[in-house]
């Protein structure tokens, strides 16, 4: 009995325990954009335009036309790895034509089905600048939806959590895979 109260008193504390939560001392330029209509969807497609080697991005939602070109030109002209983590919802028909593009450009898509949603809004470049917020990469959170997105460049500190989570995410996702 005393083993089995011991366990279950790890047990709680464990689950207790902020697990994922990182502490962090860090200087980083940062830009901002709200919308709708503001330059949410300028900027991702700007800092995108900046990576040289590696873009790991997780999305609820995928539908913008700009930023899908800019990842297009980071991965056929420039050869930058781009690496696709979506919430399962985006195997629904309604999302393939989008997502087919990615596909054919040679990204590799997983959807995240392990969650009841996806949520994460996190582009990751060049293991070194983050962008995040409430921000969709969709059309609707430029145009319709009151959104923030976030920049954070040259900050690696900063950027080695979420590329944890980001392989974390990876590990428990499967292949695209439309319906």
């Amino acid at each position: 009995m005393k083993k089995v109260i011991n366990i279950l008193l790890a047990m709680i504390a464990l689950l207790a325990t902020p697990a994922f939560a990182y502490q962090m001392d860090v200087a980083c330029h940062a830009d901002v954009e709200f919308s709708p209509n503001g330059g949410g969807e300028a900027m991702v497609v700007q800092a995108i335009g900046t990576a040289q080697n590696q873009i790991l991005l997780q999305a609820y939602n995928f539908t913008s036309p700009a930023i899908l070109n800019a990842l297009a030109i980071a991965k056929s002209q420039k050869h930058v790895d781009v690496r696709f983590i979506l919430d399962k919802s985006n195997e629904e028909a309604r999302y393939a034509p989008i997502i087919e593009q990615l596909a054919q450009l040679g990204i590799p898509i997983v959807t995240d089905y392990s969650v009841a949603i996806a949520h994460n809004k996190v582009i990751i470049i060049d293991g070194t600048d983050v962008i995040t917020g409430s921000f969709n990469f969709t059309m609707s959170a430029q145009r319709r939806n009151a959104e923030n997105v976030i920049w954070f460049m040259h900050c690696p500190a900063l950027a080695i959590p979420y590329i944890q989570n980001w392989k974390n995410r990876l590990a428990v996702s499967r292949p695209y895979n439309p319906r």
